[in-house]
């Protein structure tokens, strides 16, 4: 449950159902470079749900990464059954078989390509106000507070998370 709300929050269903297609369609036309792509995924997955720390998001990035994999040859695959798809209509008006007139054989690949672009879009616009913290000042006010707490020329002990405000004020 933990692993799909995850990649839910990360990809958004568009990109999961992407991938669920080339995970597929590459299991049937290159199984062992699903096989090799899968395990590091699922390898990765386990070491970070494993693994003890605070943030496992971080740690999921070589899974993610294997998983646009996935996504990238799933938007090929659904590209060539498009093109396979209007290729029989057009070929069955004219008599032959995979000629496109005219600019069509471009035209109709790159619609695709923009409706995956658009859902994308999509997807992007509906978590955009839980990426944007221009308008957060949590950070500043902790910086602002800790090196007024702190003595001259003292060290400040902190997370990976608070240290990267604290080298921003020391500039």
């Amino acid at each position: 449950e933990v692993v799909r709300q995850l990649l839910l929050l990360q990809f958004g269903v568009p990109v999961l159902a992407l991938g669920g297609v080339g995970m597929v369609a590459m299991a049937v036309r290159r199984w062992p470079a699903c096989l090799l792509l899968g395990s590091v995924f699922l390898l990765n997955v386990v070491l970070a749900l494993t693994y003890r720390a605070p943030v496992i998001a971080d740690y999921l990035v070589p899974a993610y990464l294997m998983y646009a994999v996935f996504v990238g040859y799933g938007a090929c695959v659904l590209l060539e059954a498009v093109e396979r798809g209007a290729s029989a209509v057009v070929g069955g008006r004219s008599g032959e078989q995979g000629r496109w007139p005219g600019g069509v054989g471009a035209i109709l690949p790159a619609g695709v390509g923009l409706a995956v672009i658009a859902a994308l879009g999509w997807q992007a616009a509906g978590i955009w106000g839980s990426m944007d913290m221009s308008q957060s000042y949590e950070m500043k006010r902790f910086g602002e507070r800790a090196l007024e707490a702190a003595e001259k020329d003292s060290t400040i002990l902190a997370d990976w998370h608070h240290a990267t405000a604290l080298w921003y004020f020391q500039l």
